[in-house]
């Protein structure tokens, strides 16, 4: 910029007296604009220095990120505007942002025209997160560490026998059955399959988490805006997996036990899914650091012998601690061997069967009570207890046993 020019500025605020108190400042303004449309064309063509959000224009952030997106890679300086640093989805949507490249933030009270000049002329190298340090956004945090237990659940078949499902299932039924956090984090980079699983598409991946974490710059709520609470469930947070295999060498052990252990802090329980192969970095790691381990498997012959040389191998040479190891019968079925001969031939204890269902691996297949009540009696077995949903033919039945025995 040439001495003696101002530098120009794009407002897209939407509240008169906001506007004029900006518009005293001494810059160069371009204009005030009212439509996000037109926002984002003038973006991509129109030269400027900074732009000016009011966070309210948009109701789900989603056309500001876009937005903050294409103002990153024109290295125009962005300020948002907002109502709330520390609401539940305000700090959400916040965290989207930084990652997008917005540093800097005010309140509608903080506006004034000194505000605006000092924080664009100053602009940050990177996010203050002490921001979320004060208030309603510190007590949240509070609230979280001292609530229930804090568990990391692996979901591990060393056979491939199910580990996605259980791991989706799980997750889905522990935040649908109670008042906690979860996260379900793809651990598998040869098979991701959460964009599949949960029938949505994403921002970001676990390769936009571990990136941050080789640059040392993942900070707890950084993680958090990488995360997409899944529509059928608000308190289940997703973290997809590595889309990229090439993205998988990027990073090694000490990044894959950063994100277990951030997560662990933002989350009351973390739901791993692993690939089978036990010695590559994400699912090693994830055994080693895990509270529980689940193992899916079926329930044939063949399956129980190959399990349990999985089993004799980890304890010969010291590779994990089996005694965290709990077994699922998934897809059980007629052709299986008896609840007897599998309590008797498996080395290891037995929490559950899953039944055989066709709509298993379909999204549809969370709202069917019958397959989640089957999760459910997991969870308990592990210790998480939760209540069964009731079902419209239970219940009838109950009402027939009452009338019948008056």
């Amino acid at each position: 910029m040439k001495e003696g020019e101002k530098l120009r500025l794009l407002t897209a605020i939407g509240n008169l007296e906001i506007v004029e108190r900006v518009h005293e400042a001494d810059f160069e303004f371009i204009d005030e604009v009212d439509s996000l449309e037109a926002l984002e064309d003038l973006v991509e063509m129109m030269p400027m220095d900074a732009l000016i959000l009011n966070r309210l224009i948009d109701d789900d952030g989603l056309s500001l990120i876009r937005i903050c997106k294409k103002a990153a890679r024109k290295n125009i300086k962005v300020v948002v505007i907002t109502e709330d640093y520390h609401g539940f989805s305000e700090k959400k949507l916040i965290s989207s942002l930084i990652n997008e490249g917005v540093y800097a933030f005010l309140t509608f009270d903080e506006v004034t025209a000194d505000a605006i000049e000092n924080i664009v002329l100053n602009y940050p190298k990177e996010f203050n997160y002490n921001l979320f340090a004060s208030g309603e956004a510190n007590t949240r945090i509070e609230k979280v560490v001292e609530s229930v237990f804090k568990e990391v659940i692996t979901v591990y078949s060393p056979l491939s026998q199910g580990a996605t499902t259980t791991a989706a299932h799980l997750a889905f039924a522990l935040a649908s059955t109670k008042n906690c956090r979860v996260c379900i984090v793809d651990y598998n980079p040869l098979k991701p399959s959460f964009k599949r699983i949960f029938d949505t598409s994403f921002d970001f991946t676990l390769t936009d988490v571990l990136d941050a974490a080789v640059r040392q710059n993942l900070t707890y709520e950084r993680l958090e805006g990488f995360t997409k609470a899944y529509k059928l469930q608000t308190n289940l947070d997703i973290l997809p997996g590595i889309y990229e295999i090439n993205d998988y060498y990027a990073s090694g052990r000490e990044q894959y036990r950063e994100v277990i252990e951030k997560l662990k802090f933002n989350y009351d329980y973390v739901i791993i899914d692993t690939h089978s192969w036990f010695d590559v970095y994400c699912t090693d790691t994830a055994l080693k650091l895990a509270d529980k381990v689940i193992v899916p498997m079926y329930g044939d012959r063949h399956s129980v012998d190959a399990v349990n040389r999985y089993i004799e191998a980890f304890k010969r040479y010291n590779d994990f601690d089996v005694r965290k190891f709990n077994f699922l019968i998934n897809r059980f079925g007629g052709e299986d061997l008896t609840f007897v001969e599998l309590e008797a031939k498996l080395q290891g204890r037995i929490i559950g069967y899953v039944s055989n269902h066709k709509a298993l691996d379909k999204a549809f297949s969370f709202r069917d009570k019958r397959i989640q009540n089957e999760y459910i009696e997991i969870l308990n077995a592990i210790g998480i207890k939760a209540a069964k949903h009731k079902r419209i033919l239970d219940l009838f039945n109950r009402a027939y046993r009452v009338v019948k025995h008056k």
